[in-house]
């Protein structure tokens, strides 16, 4: 029998959150509170759901004042994104995990129990429900310790009196404080049926002498408590404005530092980054120098978009939208009047009216018609048209320090009355996906080997018949295998080989719920650490004569995925074309001669038909001279191209990836050099990531989520050669995509470019899909 070993989901049952509160550090925005009678000093639960706006030391909740340390009790953000618990300048807690993702909401329970008789469980900590237990300072609470918490002493969200600089920068909801409890996550949120997310419930227990229950609900009294027992704060630096709608159940837009798009005409002329970022994301200035500003939600690929911003100065500025990928494809409006669309020039005669400080811009982005729309004070300035199939997202200039624009995606309240049909930029406004749980279709499986047959769906996280598995020892150097369920389940190739395909009973069978080993010491020796990379295709194959040779498919439209086989005549002067079944282009291909010897050829549509890459070598994109590889022509929706190369009728194979919005995203990047690296949007949280340099020799780069279970995601594997599992810096998984923070040449060489090709585990959001939370 099979056991799946994960984590139950339940229904969650329509609970929705209608505000957070804004706090912005600048402002030393604050709540307090001195509770008048004690209450339980050595038990005690943290609730509350936050969303970062600046990223370094920021307090979430904490006792204390400015006349010394002693009564100090601090939960926050250090300056090295760590959540911590802090007491008397000792940490009780800092987590390995650092947690910089301010496109989505984090879910933070502490929970406090000095009675507990396991030292290790009387300070406990939760983020999205996960309990963390890697810590790199943990200093225990003594046993039936009475500390500063529940004292007659203030107490603050936002601040605390001796650490008066660490204002919090971001938004708060759903502030619940449990006084005599130790609760855990599953009193406040619980996992979506549908995506498989964390998400937030209401509490329905009671709270204690000083428990309280902060929502924001009073835009004039956003210190209120609703948990009935009147502990209400006094708020400090904060007003009705900082009541907004931008909460976990509908997450919208901001700008944020971490953005930073491709290196080519404006990111080179303006450079990305180093801009001052406040107001949760909504006000950005541009520093002494030349800085863009993205933000943390693209455009999707259809649907119709407004937002505004109040130009702040009256110097040089831009307003408008840029393709994170290619930022050649932007469109501006600049402050002396001028409009520029998908170009380097301006348009110096469009009858745009000049803007200056105060007015209120704002642009309509309609992607079903590829047009857009600026206006100023609500009055049409300039109509441009955007380039189909870009990935724009709003983007902004501010020539010094003293000039930018305050912004609002809606979560304020717009000025003025969007177009017809145009709505916010948020999450709940984003097209529903079409999968709404990643794993349904892709998966990552890691398991140790016995020696003995194994069933991997007995291992967490196999839970389909999948057609493809790509299997790599982590812990030992050898060969990455390739199985899938067209050729047969015994049948392996090694990706980082040239080798013709063998029989070699390392994957025995494909079962409805994983996949059996052999005793192949390849992938199941006794001891060893591997990773399982699953796709789910038909499982079944269907005859497909759309191309010039009948190819055998296992296609699944819905994930854009494919596998095929087909037999060439040989004849190395002929362009083939070969059906392969996904109803749309596919824009990564993985093909090879399945005997004998030869090399991986990859098409990525990014370098277009004209290159090809080797999935078997570090070697540079090559040109295709001669249309040998690809025929010179790009994919259709029904084949692509190829020529059968050889003197006789070889069998090949390959695997096709079409994107499929909210699951998967083929596109490139050039990088920056810096630990400080691009973002890329994917328009989910990803599970697996595949890069290649393609300007110069480089290994293949694979790096997951499972493997990296939280950020930094520092262990990397490449295709192309033999290593075991290496552990290096590389990338933030977030919410939306994934950010370079490497400077290493493998995956972020300043001027280098590179394509990935990246695979979800929750989409970002859609109309019916809960928002993923923050990683």
């Amino acid at each position: 029998m099979s056991i799946i070993q994960g984590t139950t989901k339940v229904s969650a049952g329509g609970y929705n959150i209608d505000q957070s509160i804004r706090f912005n550090d600048d402002d030393s925005a604050k709540l307090t509170r001195t509770p008048a009678s004690a209450g339980n000093r050595k038990t005690w639960t943290w609730s509350g759901w936050v969303k970062r706006g600046n990223l370094g030391a920021h307090i979430m909740f904490g006792t204390g004042t400015l006349s010394g340390t002693a009564n100090d009790m601090v939960l926050w953000f250090n300056a090295s994104d760590q959540i911590a618990f802090y007491r008397n300048s000792v940490y009780i807690l800092r987590t390995d995990p650092v947690y910089r993702d301010p496109s989505a909401w984090y879910h933070i329970v502490l929970h406090i129990d000095t009675t507990n008789a396991t030292a290790t469980d009387r300070q406990r900590l939760w983020v999205n429900g996960v309990e963390v237990t890697d810590f790199n300072q943990d200093n225990n609470l003594a046993l039936n310790g009475s500390y500063a918490v529940n004292n007659t002493i203030q107490h603050a969200i936002g601040q605390t009196g001796t650490y008066g600089s660490n204002y919090y920068d971001g938004y708060m909801a759903e502030i619940n404080f449990i006084d005599g409890q130790a609760l855990d996550p599953t009193s406040f949120g619980e996992y979506d049926s549908v995506s498989g997310v964390w998400i937030p419930k209401a509490y329905a227990g009671t709270y204690g002498t000083n428990g309280f229950y902060i929502t924001g609900a009073d835009s004039a009294d956003l210190g209120a408590d609703y948990s009935g027992n009147g502990n209400d704060f006094t708020s400090s630096g904060l007003t009705a404005d900082d009541q907004v709608t931008d909460t976990p159940t509908d997450n919208y837009a901001v700008f944020s530092d971490i953005i930073k798009g491709e290196n080519s005409y404006h990111a080179s002329s303006y450079g990305w980054g180093s801009n001052t970022i406040s107001e949760g994301g909504l006000k950005v200035l541009g520093p002494t120098g030349t800085n863009l500003a993205g933000a943390t939600i693209s455009y999707p690929s259809s649907g119709k978009f407004y937002y505004e911003a109040t130009y702040i100065g009256t110097d040089t500025a831009f307003f408008g939208i840029a393709d994170l990928y290619d930022d050649t494809k932007a469109v501006w409006y600049r402050n002396n009047g001028w409009v520029s669309e998908n170009s380097s020039s301006w348009n110096t005669s469009s009858g745009a009216a000049s803007y200056t400080a105060g007015d209120v811009l704002a642009i309509s982005v309609n992607m079903d018609g590829n047009e857009a729309k600026f206006y100023k004070n609500n009055s049409l300035q300039s109509t441009v048209s955007l380039t189909a199939g870009s990935t724009y997202t709003p983007v902004l200039f501010g020539g010094n320090s003293s000039i930018g624009f305050s912004i609002d995606f809606g979560q304020l309240g717009f000025t003025y009355t969007p177009p017809t049909g145009f709505s916010a930029l948020s999450t709940a406004n984003l097209p529903d996906p079409t999968i709404k749980d990643g794993s349904a279709y892709f998966q990552t499986t890691l398991y140790t080997g016995t020696g003995s047959v194994l069933e991997v769906n007995q291992i967490e996280n196999s839970t389909f018949q999948p057609d493809l598995v790509w299997i790599k020892q982590r812990n030992k150097i050898d060969n990455h295998i390739v199985n899938d369920a067209v050729r047969g389940a015994d049948k392996a190739l090694y990706t980082n080989s040239t080798t013709a395909e063998i029989i070699n009973g390392s994957v025995t069978s494909f079962d409805s719920d994983g996949f059996t080993l052999g005793t192949w010491n390849n992938v199941n020796q006794s001891g060893i650490t591997a990773a399982a990379w699953q796709w789910l295709a038909a499982n079944g194959t269907a005859s497909n004569s759309d191309g010039d040779f009948t190819s055998t498919v296992s296609a699944n439209q819905t994930s854009g995925f494919s596998v095929l086989t087909w037999t060439g005549d040989g004849t190395s002067t002929v362009v083939n074309s070969i059906g392969h079944g996904l109803g749309k282009a596919p824009s990564l291909i993985i093909m090879r001669r399945r005997s004998p010897a030869d090399d991986w050829f990859v098409y990525a549509e990014p370098i277009t038909q004209s290159y090809y890459l080797r999935l078997n070598s570090t070697a540079a994109q090559a040109i295709d001279t001669g249309n040998n590889t690809w025929g010179g022509t790009a994919p259709t929706s029904s084949v692509f191209y190829t020529e059968a190369i050889g003197s006789a009728a070889y069998d090949y194979v390959a695997y096709c990836f079409a994107e499929v919005e909210g699951f998967s995203k083929i596109g490139k990047y050039t990088g920056n050099g810096s630990a400080d690296g691009p973002f890329l949007w994917c328009g989910f949280r990803p599970a697996f990531v595949l890069v290649k340099r393609t300007n110069t020799a480089d290994n293949w780069v694979i790096v997951d989520s499972s493997r990296n279970s939280y950020n930094v995601a520092n262990l990397r594997i490449y295709p192309d050669t033999t290593n075991a599992d290496i552990t290096s810096t590389i990338y933030d998984f977030l919410s939306n995509g994934f950010k370079l923070r490497a400077s290493d040449g493998g995956v972020n060489g300043s001027g280098s470019t590179y394509i990935f090709m990246a695979f979800a585990e929750h989409p970002f959001g859609g109309s019916t899909v809960t928002p993923v939370p923050a990683r």
